[in-house]
């Protein structure tokens, strides 16, 4: 869940940037910018490659279980 929150954290931290980022270059007339790098918390990981690795390390036995507490 941790990874999750973590993840979901930092997609709305880079959505809101984004959006001040354009609303900025617009109003000065520049070319748009790259987004932030993410959190050191994610070790060079894609948002989507750090929830899939918290997912793949919980016990098969757990899985089913941990998938209906996130649903």
């Amino acid at each position: 869940m941790s990874a999750i929150e973590l993840s979901d954290t930092y997609r709305r931290e880079v959505e809101q940037y984004m959006m001040e980022v354009e609303a900025y270059n617009a109003k000065k007339g520049l070319k748009p910018e790259d987004p932030p790098k993410p959190s050191v918390h994610f070790m060079g990981r894609t948002v989507f490659d750090h929830v899939m690795l918290q997912l793949k390390a919980i016990r098969s036995s757990d899985l089913e279980n941990s998938l209906r507490f996130l649903n």
